[in-house]
């Protein structure tokens, strides 16, 4: 039986996980985001191998190693869950709700950066993939630590700086498919900070932090890129993350190999752990 617990950093840091995995895992289980307390969940009191922490829908997951997931995602799929507020808490039956009506039609949880290995389990315990999303592509975090060192990288025609409250919510809606409406976007604004390149008072590219804390939705439009403006605000936005957290992190689509090459002249390293962001649902 998964069990609510009240320490989760400290089983997080007993896994003996890279420092990257435990640094958005420890954000996420750490944070309260309009006024919810994530829930956090182990898979055995006297020695856990599993921590599954869930805010409504949104589940984060770690293990000690993969051949703990089999047992924690058939507890989950067979609810057989110790929490308080007894599950389904309020805020999943929230999320529920708010799922139907957007033509969801079975109760689901949504696997947020979980391990690939997580969510086969979750698979082989008996969820059936949501049909609405995207099963093809996995990610990978990308990694830098230490201090700021990458100022030199940004050209001085490039006029970097933080944003400035909502100020890019258009702008980054641009670059991405998943948030047309810009709820997500306003959360991660008022969560963490934006960047913006400008060149002549022109804004040229744009990126924000995920409520992750990790690097994400960096846009040129087609007409401006390969002027080096990615470049020169990932410089700036790296080291602005080095001196607040010591650490700089992104997630990287397997397949884009821009993105890779990038990081990768920049010093980044890759954790090999496969990631998915991928809802699962009971059958009917």
């Amino acid at each position: 039986m998964l069990t609510q617990i009240d320490s989760p950093v400290q089983v997080l840091d007993s896994f003996g996980l890279n420092r990257a995995q435990v640094f958005t895992l420890r954000k996420f289980v750490e944070n309260v985001v309009e006024g919810i307390t994530p829930i956090s969940l182990v898979d055995d009191l006297a020695s856990p191998g599993v921590l599954v922490a869930h805010r409504g829908w949104h589940f984060m997951m770690a293990a000690r190693d993969d051949s703990r997931w089999a047992d924690a995602m058939s507890d989950l799929f067979h609810e057989r869950i110790d929490q308080s507020p007894s599950w389904p808490e309020e805020q999943l039956v929230k999320d529920w709700e708010e799922g139907r009506a957007r033509g969801h039609a079975n109760r689901g949880i949504f696997l947020d950066q979980a391990p690939l290995a997580a969510w086969q389990a979750a698979i082989d315990a008996g969820f059936k993939p949501d049909p609405k999303d995207n099963y093809e592509n996995t990610a990978n975090v990308w990694c830098a630590e230490g201090a700021p060192r990458y100022s030199h990288l940004i050209d001085p025609n490039h006029h970097c700086r933080l944003g400035v409250g909502e100020e890019l919510v258009e702008y980054l809606k641009q670059g991405i498919e998943y948030d047309k409406e810009g709820e997500y976007i306003r959360r991660c604004l008022a969560n963490g900070p934006s960047f913006v390149c400008e060149v002549n008072g022109e804004k040229v590219c744009w990126s924000c932090t995920h409520m992750s804390g990790t690097m994400g939705m960096i846009y040129t439009p087609p007409e401006l890129r390969r002027k080096g403006y990615a470049r020169s605000l990932a410089a700036f936005q790296i080291d602005h993350m080095l001196a607040r957290d010591g650490f700089a992190l992104c997630h990287v689509i397997a397949t884009n190999t821009a993105s890779q090459e990038l990081l990768r002249g920049l010093g980044f390293t890759m954790v090999e752990t496969p990631l998915v962001w991928r809802a699962v649902v009971w059958p009917e």
